[in-house]
């Protein structure tokens, strides 16, 4: 009678998760997916939608201290390890994410969520061998998973085969139609192969879509503006920077491209002020310092200039991380 009533109740709490995913309300979906998690949900699906949930409200802390609490008392949950996994890979903490992995994938090596998070770790670690590998294997597992069509573009992407990356977009797209990320990869492919109508087309219906669902994701935003500013349309840059400060004031990537308009218009000052304000909130990104210092050098402040030429060449030896999406990757 007690185990019927456990079950009844976990299926409430499943049913309650899900349905609150599907409506994207993060906040009180959160809770019954953990509930449901906890007492050990038969469908995965759960699990993977509460990992959605910190993606969108980026509260890994409370997640991470959650989950290490449950492993704690179910320590053979593959579910609760892969949770934890997520949310280590989310706060940059690879190595702990892929330790918690291996524990799942010895519990369970037919899990496509624990390949897809292997392959993520990989790509930002840049072992793109090993990515490709654990996407394959997850997409043969999971082969109508939207999220690993996705994912399989991005990587290639960035390893410049943009005919690929269109292809499983469109595989992506075919399962889950209203995903803006896959809209702003498509820009990203159409930009680099000369298509700047097609690409116009895509990130403009990745903000569109974003702006619909209230989402807080910058990157279509920025991705948007480099766009129209390397098109010579700098003051529509402007317009779409200034949307995009408006929902994420602290956007040093926002400012870097903000800085590049100004750049672009000739209004050198407004550029500096920019590329400072840019410096500050992320004083690792190389490309600021690199084009603050050309600005500062053509003002003639020469000794700020030096400065931030030293900072860059600093900076240009450190590896560049793959960022993460809606970070992007």
């Amino acid at each position: 009678m007690l185990l019927s009533a456990l079950l009844f109740l976990t299926s409430d709490f499943c049913d309650a998760g899900a349905r609150l995913y599907a409506e994207r309300n993060w906040i009180a979906a959160q809770s019954p997916l953990w509930q449901c998690v906890e007492a050990g949900a038969a469908n995965r699906d759960r699990a993977w939608e509460l990992t959605q949930t910190y993606r969108q409200l980026r509260n890994h802390a409370e997640g991470l201290a959650r989950a290490y609490s449950a492993i704690e008392r179910q320590p053979r949950s593959v579910d609760l390890l892969y949770v934890a996994a997520f949310l280590e890979f989310r706060s940059g903490k690879h190595k702990d994410s892929i330790n918690l992995l291996g524990r799942a994938f010895k519990l369970n090596n037919f899990d496509w969520r624990v390949h897809h998070l292997f392959a993520l770790n990989y790509v930002v670690l840049d072992i793109r061998e090993g990515a490709r590998h654990e996407l394959e294997i997850a997409l043969k597992l999971q082969p109508d998973a939207a999220e690993l069509h996705y994912h399989l573009a991005r990587l290639e992407f960035i390893e410049n085969r943009f005919h690929e990356s269109i292809a499983a977009s469109e595989r992506a797209l075919k399962l889950s139609p209203d995903d803006a990320r896959v809209y702003d990869n498509l820009g990203l492919c159409w930009e680099a192969l000369g298509d700047a109508a097609r690409a116009e087309v895509n990130f403009q219906k990745a903000i569109e879509i974003n702006r619909k669902h209230g989402a807080e994701d910058v990157w279509p935003l920025l991705n948007y503006a480099a766009f129209l500013t390397k098109s010579s349309q700098p003051e529509a840059s402007l317009q779409v920077l200034d949307e995009a400060l408006r929902l994420f004031p602290n956007s040093a990537k926002a400012y870097y491209h903000q800085g590049r308009a100004w750049r672009r218009l000739g209004e050198v000052d407004n550029a500096i002020a920019s590329l400072k304000r840019a410096s500050e909130l992320d004083p690792s990104d190389a490309d600021v310092q690199y084009v603050l210092g050309a600005l500062l050098l053509r003002r003639g402040d020469h000794a700020e200039s030096r400065a931030a030429m030293e900072r860059f060449k600093k900076l240009r030896e450190v590896p560049v991380k793959v960022r993460t999406h809606g970070d992007v990757f």
